[in-house]
């Protein structure tokens, strides 16, 4: 008998094959289905239940499963939309998007934002979906994912594509499962929202005909109005300082899971998130600065001999000024300007047989006017010998001059004479003191000081300039600025790019540091999860933060640690609105700004992972570059996340004081609202009655009169519109334009501001344009939908009350905050 194995195999052949292709089945189809089905049973703990809806239970563990394998299906979907472009393909299923210009695709057919919430949410619509009929079997999705691929790609491909990008991770129940439970969860969602948004976008909503009408006046139309503010801590003296336990209880539920918010005056108890950061900052100027100090004077001289060589700091002269000797007296202010003659008035004169005036005689004519006071007296002869010394000199320097710079000739000639009279008039005092002189040497001394002058000015005019042979015409027409008032600028500029790389340098190691200290804070968290996962004691040892205090002082650079903030609270901005308090609000990601997008640091530290998720997707100590301006210019900041404390709701007891006030201050408001009505009452049956006559004596400074023109609405650019800003009322919101704009020129009615700290008398004055020539522009223009679709109307409301309506029916309860 033959024992050899090959011969034993040859006969168990064909079980033997049985019992492998069993064993691929199991572990190739019922294995993955039972690993899905063990994973969504199983949670953190057996009782850990995030959320209820129809008596049916989510645990964590389900939840956390769903969610992460969502995640990898949209990697999945967009690594096949792109698979399928590139074989010449284009997915035709509704909701996908490509962006051709950064050949990405964008949107991939269902929810591509993994949360937690989200999640909950998808698993609870598709229920619904199937309880209420529909259905999606495993043909359907083939039929989608052929779609999808626009028939480029088998089912093989797709799930060996599946495979390779997961890892082996998922495989076609998973994807499948994914899809059945987003497409589901879609029908039924749109179900309820159909009709209210244009497209698959809850971008645009509708917008009826007169919807369009309606806000076309709210931005067209101006109202001037009259208005006297009541405010409403006045009454808090009159309300009770100590509200019920019912009252306390009720004021407390009602505000306990809102936000408080400074622009509304309805109740928040709930502390936002908060966070604490930590950043060093780089001004260019202060490197550029200490650059500079290592200068010598020899240095920074030689590199500006250089410059002017080389052509540099060379200006040009206005030709109506001169330089003029600050050494020199004053010029008199009463003698009158010289005007020199244009063409016209020379060829009037010449027509009239006037001859033009010569400089010696226009010098004597000014010399002539110069008032007793300011001059000693003189007698005629030396007067004579001055003016006939003056017109000598004038006839040696005949050369007339062109005319572009006849203005500034007869400048200088003024100047020159004027210099020459005060001259003049110290001789003659020293003549009167006993130092007697003969009229021809004063004549002398007077052409002897213009010449000095002249010569003084030449010098000056051609100091620093290379002799050449259109030197004069050079010296007349620019001149070369002076060391002392470029020197700093030439200092800066041979430092500058030296100080540039000096900080980039210094940026550099800080981000060095921060990047390594955040692999090591990565490898440490992930570290202590994986034991505590397994019940055993995490490590005490964390990785040492480096002391970016320190770094900071020896690199050059600016350190700060601001916080906790909120959202809010670091978006605030000074009290006369030149910027945020914090000046690193106000800087942006230039990743960013090159995109077009200009994301600022806020939204990089507090925008959340996805829509339905309300935690920042910014991890502690991950870095954050940004960019910004100071007075000094640009600013480069590179800050971190350092601490955070989640949102939560807080007990009664610990804002019961806060609870306290809001009960006051609403029944301060009414009493103040009360007060206003029965203002607005003394105009009930009047035809005609002004504001200020219906306001006490002892409270017209209150009253604001004839207040700046405003629209309900002001469009900032294509970007957004908010409500407008009124002069006087601080932080006017809706009621206060609604109580304006819906009543008649004249009418008197009540309104509250936005926070709910004033109550407003109001009198509509007057309303411009007219209702006709805004009709005739509506009708020329037409309806604005890009303004329309930024201020809505009321599709969120209706979509917000569908959902709230769903929760009540099916007892939904979110226990995620619960612990």
């Amino acid at each position: 008998m033959n024992s050899s194995p090959f011969e034993l195999f040859r006969r168990n052949l064909k079980p033997l094959m049985v019992l492998l292709t069993g064993l691929a089945l199991f572990a190739f189809v019922a294995l993955p289905v039972l690993d899905t089905y063990m994973r969504q049973s199983a949670g953190v703990t057996g009782s850990d239940v995030v959320a209820t809806y129809s008596g049916t239970e989510l645990t964590r563990g389900r939840v956390n499963y769903f969610t992460q394998n969502h995640n990898s299906v949209v990697r999945f979907l967009i690594l096949l939309g792109q698979e399928t472009i590139s074989r010449g393909g284009t997915p035709q299923v509704v909701g996908f998007s490509f962006d051709d210009q950064s050949g990405q695709v964008t949107q991939v057919g269902i929810n591509q934002f993994p949360s937690e919430m989200g999640s909950i949410r998808s698993l609870m619509l598709a229920s619904l979906a199937q309880t209420e009929g529909f259905e999606l079997d495993d043909n359907a999705l083939q039929v989608w994912l052929e779609q999808y691929t626009n028939g480029t790609m088998t089912e093989k491909e797709i799930i060996d594509l599946l495979m390779r990008e997961t890892q082996n991770r998922l495989g076609r129940p998973h994807l499948y499962e994914q899809l059945r439970t987003h497409l589901l969860a879609e029908v039924y969602e749109k179900r309820g929202i159909s009709g209210l948004f244009l497209g698959q976008s809850r971008s645009f909503p509708q917008v009826t005909p007169h919807e369009f009408w309606d806000n076309f006046l709210k931005t067209n139309r101006s109202a001037s109005v009259s208005a006297y503010g009541i405010k409403v801590a006045d009454y808090l003296p009159e309300t009770t300082e100590s509200p019920s336990q019912i009252e306390i209880e009720a004021m407390y539920e009602d505000g306990k899971d809102r936000d408080p918010s400074e622009f509304s005056s309805e109740p928040g108890f709930h502390r936002q998130y908060v966070a604490k950061f930590e950043y060093v900052a780089a001004d260019l100027q202060s490197f550029v600065d200490a650059e500079v100090a290592k200068l010598s004077e020899d240095e920074i001289r030689a590199e500006y001999d250089r410059r002017v060589k080389g052509g540099d700091f060379l200006i040009p002269v206005d030709a109506s000024l001169a330089p003029i000797d600050a050494s020199l007296p004053p010029i008199d202010a009463s003698l009158p300007p010289i005007e020199e003659p244009t063409a016209e008035t020379g060829a009037e004169s010449e027509e009239n047989g006037e001859a033009e005036p010569e400089t010696g005689s226009a010098e004597a004519a000014v010399g002539s006017e110069a008032t007793p006071e300011e001059s000693a007296p003189e007698d005629e002869a030396t007067a004579a010998e001055s003016a006939e010394s003056a017109a000598t000199d004038s006839d040696q320097n005949s050369t007339a001059p062109s005319t572009e710079d006849q203005s500034s000739a007869g400048h200088v000639e003024a100047v020159r004479l004027v210099t020459a009279f005060q001259q003049e008039a110290s001789s003659t005092q020293e003549e009167a003191s006993g130092e007697q002189g003969e009229p021809a040497a004063a004549a002398e001394e007077v052409q002897n000081t213009e010449q000095d002058v002249a010569s003084t000015e030449n010098e000056a005019s051609t100091e620093n300039e290379a002799s050449t042979e259109n030197e004069t015409t050079t010296e007349e027409n620019e001149t070369v600025e002076s060391f002392e008032s470029v020197r700093d600028q030439v200092a800066e500029d041979m430092v500058r790019d030296a100080a540039r790389e000096r900080m980039n340098d210094a940026l550099a190691q800080v981000q060095n540091q921060m990047q390594d200290y955040l692999r090591k804070y990565t490898k440490y968290q992930t570290t202590v999860q994986i034991k505590i996962d397994a019940g055993e004691e995490p490590p005490e040892n964390s990785p040492a933060k480096p002391n970016l205090e320190q770094l900071s002082e020896e690199l050059g650079l600016k350190y700060e640690v601001i916080g906790p903030y909120s959202v809010n609270s670091l978006s605030e901005q000074t009290s006369d609105g030149s910027g945020f308090i914090e000046p690193i609000a106000g800087s942006f990601s230039m990743d960013s700004v090159r995109m077009g997008q200009a994301v600022n640091f806020v939204q990089l530290a507090y925008s959340p992972a996805s829509p339905e998720s309300q935690d920042p997707s910014l991890g502690l100590f991950s870095p954050i570059s940004t960019v910004g301006m100071n007075p000094g210019g640009m600013r480069e900041y590179l800050a971190w996340k350092i601490d955070e404390v989640a949102a939560y709701t807080p007990t009664l007891d610990e804002v019961k004081d806060e609870v306290v006030m809001e009960i006051r201050l609403q029944e301060a408001r009414k009493l103040a609202v009360k007060a206003a009505e029965a203002i607005a009452a003394g105009a009930e049956g009047k035809e005609s009655v002004e504001l200020k006559d219906l306001i006490p004596e002892d409270k017209q400074e209150s009253l604001k009169e004839g207040l700046k023109p405003f629209t309900w609405i002001t469009q900032i650019g294509m970007q957004g519109a908010s409500v407008s800003v009124v002069e006087g009322v601080e932080a006017a919101g809706a009621d206060f334009m609604k109580a304006v704009f819906t009543n008649e020129a004249g009418t008197v009615s009540v309104a509250t501001d936005q926070p709910g700290n004033v109550v407003y008398v109001v009198q509509t004055d007057s309303f411009q344009p007219s209702e006709e020539e805004l009709r005739s522009q509506f009708k020329t223009r037409g309806p604005d939908t890009a303004l329309s679709r930024m201020l809505g109307n009321n599709a969120g409301e209706i979509v917000g009350g569908y959902f709230e309506k769903m929760d009540e029916k099916t007892k939904f309860k979110d226990l995620t905050a619960v612990e």
